[in-house]
Parts: C-alpha cells; structure tokens; sequence
C-alpha cells in the first residue's frame, strides 16, 4: 500500500506523457497544482495543493465503505470519493443528487449555530467517458454567512464517483471548472467490464 506521498506526483516534476491521449501534458506550476492518482488508482485529477488519500472510510450509517482523495482548508475544498456498488443497483443520479444536498445540509446544520437551508443554483447533465453525469452547484445558507458547494456525480465500472468544491462565501468559478474538468481515468484502469465480454465472445 502506498500512501500519499507515493501517490501524488509534484508539479515540479518532469512533464508527463499521456499516453491515453497520444499528447504531451504539461503540468501547471503555479499555484502549487498537482496532478495525482485517486485513492483507488482509477483516475488522475489535479489538485490545487497535494491531497490527502484516505481508504476503507466507513460512512455514519455503515454502508458503504469510501475512498476519498482530496486537499482541504477552512476556507475552501477539493475532494474526489470513491465507492464500490458491489452490484448494487444504484439509485437514479437525481434521486443521489438530492439525497447528497440533503445530507451535506443536515450535517452542517447540527454544526450550526442556527438552521442551514439549501438552494439550489443550477443542474446540468453531462457526459463522463460514455456515462451520464449529473452538476449541481448549491449554496448552504448559514446565519454566520453561506458555503457554495459544486458536486459532479456519475456512476461508472460498478461504482459511484463524486467530485465535489466546497468554497466559504462564494466559490472561485475557474478554479472549480478547472478541477472538474481535469477529471479522466487513468491510463493503466483495470477495466471491470473486459473480462465478461471476453468470455462472452470465446463463448459465442
């Protein structure tokens, strides 16, 4: 196992080739941005700082077990969770949307010294290597003023994907497209539906 350091790769390193995408990455070398691998090894993302990799985090209720990478301070977060479905069928990715507000709210406002609303900014739809995505961006409304919170939710190879911006006040609209779009998979995956199509072929 490795840990974070292990994982993270320094925007003062020598430029990258991705190979995936047949082009020469350069990595940004200011603001200290790193680009570097996701707790499961499934996806590069660049952070504004090097993350923190967290593995087999139980949720409160115990029912899924999450994988999360992310970069944080009091004023602002990165993160990007992993979760296995274990052949789970997952709910539909508003139902998911809607129940993650609700949660995020609830969890703020037992922190809060008043009640925490949420309002709802914008939902788009997308598309994430040939899979659906859901973006909502929303603000949690607090007497000690607000949070803005953007989350990107898809489900792919048997798990669910979140990555989510959290900024006190309003958020930095560049710095979270920027995130959010540097999401891609990695270029050695392992890809879960290989196996089945090849016996599926072998077998025809």
């Amino acid at each position: 196992m490795h840990d974070a350091d292990e994982e993270s790769l320094s925007v003062g390193d020598a430029d990258a080739v991705d190979t995936a995408h047949g082009v020469r990455r350069v990595w940004a070398r200011r603001a200290g941005r790193q680009e570097a691998t996701s707790a499961t090894g499934n996806y590069v993302m660049e952070f504004p700082g090097k993350p923190t990799i967290k593995r087999d985090q139980p949720t409160p209720r115990g029912d899924r077990v999450l994988q999360m990478t992310a970069v944080g301070s009091r004023e602002r977060y990165f993160g990007l969770t992993e979760a296995a479905l274990n052949g789970i069928v997952p709910r539909s990715l508003d139902v998911a949307i809607d129940g993650s507000i609700e949660g995020v709210r609830a969890d703020e406002d037992s922190a809060a010294l008043g009640p925490v609303t949420a309002t709802e900014i914008s939902r788009t739809t997308g598309d994430f290597e040939g899979v659906e995505t859901r973006k909502v961006t929303y603000t949690l409304d607090r007497l000690l003023g607000k949070k803005t919170v953007t989350s990107l939710l898809f489900y792919r190879n048997d798990a669910m994907v979140v990555a989510v911006v959290v900024y006190e006040g309003d958020a930095d609209p560049e710095a979270v497209d920027r995130f959010l779009s540097s999401l891609r998979p990695r270029d050695n995956e392992p890809d879960s539906w290989a196996l089945p199509q090849r016996l599926l072929e072998i077998g025809d």
